[in-house]
């Protein structure tokens, strides 16, 4: 308890840094109040303030994109534990923004200044419009995700973290990083543009445009063809004049529709559900994929007996248990998922598997259809999963079996339990015509 403490406090601690730079990036961006500002008076030589300014927006640069890649994190968290990894990500973002407003070396050379009352409104508001679209779109993605104060919460209160799953809120239906086309607006819509303030922008706006294209590298090896299909569609800075008009016409019931009845995920064809069966639930399960060592005929290998995990649904609350038990009637062990409301129940066995790589990660267990052999009401009349026929597992991440530690007599009966994601697609009984009846 004492070590969950510890991480929650250092957490908090990173987040309230990230704050306060926050608001003095507000300040140092638009010259109000700070001591050093982007635009102040020149008091070094030019060759000079140029080149710490440089320095300063590359060292920041190189933490920011070097932390966020994967095989980063991976190492990172070698050394720290997982819960405080995105905390101390945001805590040296931080720092190293903090040391950019301390020696940022202001220029003093007027590129334009903007002196018409209406056009100054113009360009403060848009500026204002830029730090607002920067701090609204943390919330519609999970504000407290982004800056690790959920993943130092959740083991606080003893409950399994969740990753966030792809979704698209309003703003990025207009483009891909709202975020930093927040940034962008806030950087470059300014009254008095001097040379450093340029400077400042150009390099950001470059830096952004490269950043961009690793940041998504990661995002479609984590959510695969969902966010291919979203790339293609969608641009990544520059709203479409149109698309815009559309997305805000149809922003408010119509999406609110679409968000009730979701649409079935792109899969390999091996595992496509037949045509006519209706997806009516999805959910994202967290837990192990347990494995016990056995031999046969004289080789050793890890077999799977089962999973043991916890399914949420889209408000991270608890909808599902899944599991290995015996099916009714005949009693082979099976796949089981049993609703932690209503207890109703569904066992089936897998019919089809992928491993194909443009949908599952290499270190991923396969994709599934399961279909649906036995389903049952539960003591007290529950119906939600009874009228289940099939069930894909899709977007996995982990739990497959170790590569060692099974290699010798003693370690036969030996158990492992790998951690793992997926989601859990259901899909029920095709709708009777009239003709049935």
């Amino acid at each position: 308890m004492f070590k969950r403490l510890t991480f929650f406090a250092f957490g908090v601690g990173a987040y309230l840094v990230f704050l306060a730079t926050f608001l003095y990036a507000i300040a140092f961006v638009g010259g109000f109040v700070v001591p050093t500002t982007l635009d102040g008076t020149a008091g070094a030589p030019l060759g000079f303030a140029v080149m710490i300014d440089l320095l300063l927006l590359m060292v920041f640069a190189v933490q920011h994109s070097v932390m966020a890649r994967r095989w980063f994190k991976e190492w990172w968290t070698q050394i720290i534990p997982w819960t405080v990894e995105r905390s101390t990500f945001v805590l040296f973002a931080s720092l190293a923004l903090l040391m950019l407003f301390r020696n940022w070396q202001p220029i003093g050379i007027e590129i334009w200044s903007v002196e018409h009352p209406a056009l100054r409104a113009v360009m403060w508001a848009l500026f204002a419009a830029g730090w607002v679209t920067v701090l609204a779109v943390t919330f519609l993605i999970d504000h407290f995700d982004l800056f690790g104060l959920r993943q130092v919460w959740l083991p606080l209160i003893g409950k399994p973290y969740k990753r966030i799953p792809f979704r698209t809120p309003l703003p990025y239906r207009v483009v891909r990083h709202p975020l930093y086309a927040g940034f962008l607006l806030a950087f470059w819509m300014t009254p008095h543009m001097t040379l450093a303030h340029l400077l400042f922008a150009i390099v950001t706006t470059v830096y952004v445009v490269v950043a961009v294209r690793f940041e998504e590298r990661d995002l479609v090896a984590e959510f695969g063809p969902a966010y291919e299909e979203y790339r293609r569609r969608v641009p990544m800075l520059v709203p479409r004049v149109m698309a815009f008009v559309l997305t805000c016409a149809m922003a408010s019931a119509p999406v609110a529709q679409a968000a009730e009845r979701p649409e079935p995920p792109a899969v390999p064809a091996e595992i496509q559900v037949p045509a006519g069966f209706p997806l009516f639930g999805v959910g994202h399960a967290v837990g192990t994929q347990g494995y016990v060592c056995v031999a046969k005929g004289g080789q050793y290998s890890w077999t799977p007996f089962g999973p043991q995990a916890t399914v949420f649904d889209g408000d991270d609350q608890q909808v599902l248990t899944h599991f290995l038990s015996p099916m009714p009637y005949d009693q082979r062990p099976s796949p089981t998922w049993q609703h932690s409301r209503d207890s109703s129940a569904v066992w089936g066995l897998p019919v089809a598997s992928s491993s194909d790589p443009a949908f599952v990660a290499p270190d991923a267990i396969p994709w599934l259809l399961v279909e649906a052999f036995v389903v049952g009401d539960g003591p007290t009349g529950g119906t939600t999963l009874t009228p289940t026929r099939y069930i894909q597992r899709v977007n996995t991440v982990g739990g497959v079996a170790p590569s060692t530690g099974c290699a010798l007599p003693g370690d036969i009966t030996k158990r492992a339990l790998v951690p793992y994601e997926a989601d859990y697609v259901f899909y029920r009984e095709k709708p009777r015509s009239p003709r049935d009846h």
